[in-house]
């Protein structure tokens, strides 16, 4: 087993070079030391043209080890969460590589709580166990699923609808494993769903599967123009990321998707990551006095935001990667989810989006700056920014180094995969935002 596919959040890397057929073979037949008794597994794909030779070979992998499997077919990622719990199953597995380029693949798994996996973590249960030798071919026939799995996750989610007037909004499948479950959606008489890229292609020739990359909104946009739609939502390859766009095409912040949810749903406790906490305080501080709600920051990544938020009890989290994870889905961080509860928002506003964007606070924010830089130099760096700016903001180690003024925010924090260094600036004023950006590539370059 490569070391190297093992991430901190899941196991991912290029295919066939790093992760194969071979790999999570291996992988799956050792997962005995990461399950429980439970030997119920669900296992699951995404559209990418190398995901159903690697589903089969975690099938077999997993079959061989003892496990019964239950092949849930081409799903989305928030789909593993509920039909782990619906079928009160050990765990479940999804061969995807969610945003990344056609090129990757890899696994995402859960156990039987619905709590992520983290790469590092197997790897630290597995790596001196011998898996069977793979000879490659079928050891067993994995049966076409018939199971109508979809139609069912997509019965559930349409439970959460409660939209009250009419609202027409684009949807972009963007070639992945979302489109065939909004499909399968009942929506409300009163909203009118206009899909685009829909139907599932490996290939991604939409835009891609990553739908915060630059032109992943463009098609969308101008059906909102040419629809007059109300708005539009942008999923990414496995359905756990919902990028929206207001009546104009313009993409909206999380953080403001996150506030206008609150126009109907309470989130006393709401967790975010360090990369969004500055602008969420914003948002707090400018509601009226009568919006109560505690915001607690973690790590950047789903796995530390789904672990934080089970444990705090959080009624929601949020990231700005366009991440939701809700308390009454279990926080499987469904982008499906996240958009019927935007409609039925929308719906009882009377408001469209885009104005009610201009209500809430602005402030200006460059692109995340991804500098190389060594890990093993990172101690010395941050020690040179906490000196340079002890005296200029609070500093906050939560994670890599934050500085927080009263007019500004930045953080540094090291890549969980790549020797880069990562780094955020946001501010009140863009004089201000430029001039902190000059200052921190100094120290760094």
């Amino acid at each position: 087993m490569k070391p190297s596919i093992f991430r901190l959040y899941d196991i991912r890397g290029r295919y066939p070079s790093q992760i194969n057929e071979k790999e999570v073979f291996d992988i799956a037949a050792n997962l005995g030391a990461v399950f429980g008794k439970n030997k119920k597994i669900i296992v699951g794909y995404d559209a990418r043209k190398s995901s159903l030779p690697l589903h089969l070979s975690v099938s077999n992998g997993l079959k061989l080890a003892g496990f019964k499997v239950v092949d849930a077919g081409l799903i989305t990622y928030p789909m593993i969460y509920f039909l782990v719990s619906r079928l009160k199953a050990g765990g479940g597995i999804m061969v995807t590589a969610s945003h990344n380029p056609k090129g990757y693949n890899g696994l995402k798994i859960i156990n039987s709580s619905g709590t992520t996996l983290g790469g590092l973590e197997i790897f630290k249960k597995i790596k001196s166990r011998k898996p069977p030798i793979f000879r490659g071919g079928k050891f067993f026939e994995i049966n076409k699923p018939g199971n109508g799995f979809q139609k069912k996750y997509a019965q559930y989610l349409s439970k959460f609808f409660d939209a009250q007037k009419k609202i027409k909004v684009v949807i972009d499948g963007s070639d992945g494993t979302a489109g065939p479950v909004v499909e399968k959606l009942h929506f409300p008489k009163n909203i009118k769903p206009i899909f685009i890229n829909i139907v599932p292609n490996g290939n991604f020739f939409s835009h891609g599967p990553d739908p915060i990359k630059r032109g992943a909104t463009k098609k969308a946009a101008a059906m909102i123009s040419k629809h007059k739609a109300d708005l539009g939502v942008i999923f990414d390859g496995d359905g756990d990321r919902a990028v929206f766009l207001d009546d104009q095409g313009r993409q909206i912040r999380p953080e403001k998707i996150w506030r206008l949810l609150t126009a109907k749903y309470d989130f006393p406790r709401t967790i975010c990551t360090v990369i969004d906490g500055f602008f969420m305080a914003i948002l707090k501080k400018n509601a009226p006095p009568s919006f109560k709600v505690a915001v607690k920051e973690t790590k950047v990544g789903h796995l530390f935001v789904r672990k934080e938020a089970k444990n705090w009890n959080a009624d929601v989290g949020i990231e700005s990667s366009a991440h939701y994870y809700f308390k009454d889905d279990n926080f499987s961080g469904s982008g499906i989810l996240a958009m019927i509860k935007v409609l039925n928002v929308l719906s009882i506003l009377p408001y469209q989006l885009s104005d009610i964007v201009k209500m809430l606070p602005k402030t200006e924010r460059v692109p995340e700056i991804n500098r190389r830089f060594f890990r093993k130099k990172l101690p010395a760096l941050y020690s040179k920014v906490k000196k340079v700016f002890r005296s200029k903001g609070r500093i906050y180690s939560l994670d890599g180094v934050s500085v927080y003024a009263k007019d500004w925010w930045f953080n540094l924090r090291p890549s969980n995969t790549e020797n880069l260094v990562r780094i955020n600036i946001e501010g009140l004023e863009r004089k201000k935002v430029l001039f902190l950006k000059k200052e921190l590539l100094k120290l760094i370059d």
